[in-house]
């Protein structure tokens, strides 16, 4: 299982950006901007390798997240963020300041941090059958974040907190190999 990890760089940029959100009244739309990006990413293969390749310059990194940005409608103020992220050489991290941005979020809210890994995305059924077994389970508001690893074969983790409920068929390979060893 790959774990995503937040780097002290892009902790630095959520913050930043959560911040200067903070001061405004738009924090809700950038959220769902930066949401609505990052599974763009996820799901363009094209656009992840141009973030992250060496090759593309940073000057083309701008103007590909500034042809995103308008596509999509952002706001300017989640444009010109996009735009300093690119300038300085942190398009790769775009997935990992989201990542972190949600954590602060969470935490400012006072909510509880879901983390739901499948192999699959998810339907919009699936989110919210899942929104309302842990709202059952925890009785506490929370922020339900998002991950795909095609690795888990098929079914799915939830961590909510520190606890992993892991329901994957790769988990349960890896118990099966290991009762075969004897381990």
């Amino acid at each position: 299982m790959t774990v995503q990890t937040v780097s002290k760089a892009a902790y630095r940029y959520a913050t930043a950006f959560f911040e200067l959100l903070t001061e405004s009244t738009s924090l809700e739309d950038a959220r769902m901007e930066l949401q609505t990006l990052v599974d763009y990413i996820k799901t363009n293969d094209d656009l992840k390798k141009s973030l992250h390749s060496p090759i593309c310059s940073r000057e083309q990194k701008v103007a590909i997240l500034a042809d995103l940005s308008s596509m999509l409608k952002f706001s300017k103020l989640s444009s010109n963020f996009l735009g300093i992220i690119a300038v300085n050489g942190r398009s790769r991290d775009i997935v990992a300041i989201h990542l972190a941005f949600e954590q602060i979020y969470a935490k400012k809210q006072g909510l509880s941090k879901v983390v739901v890994t499948t192999a699959q995305p998810m339907s919009e059924q699936q989110r919210e059958d899942i929104r309302k077994i842990v709202q059952s389970k925890t009785g506490d508001d929370f922020v339900l974040t998002e991950q795909v690893e095609p690795e888990l074969i098929g079914g799915i983790q939830i961590q909510i907190g520190s606890t992993l409920y892991d329901a994957s068929i790769a988990s349960k390979l890896d118990r099966l190999n290991n009762s075969m060893k004897g381990v």
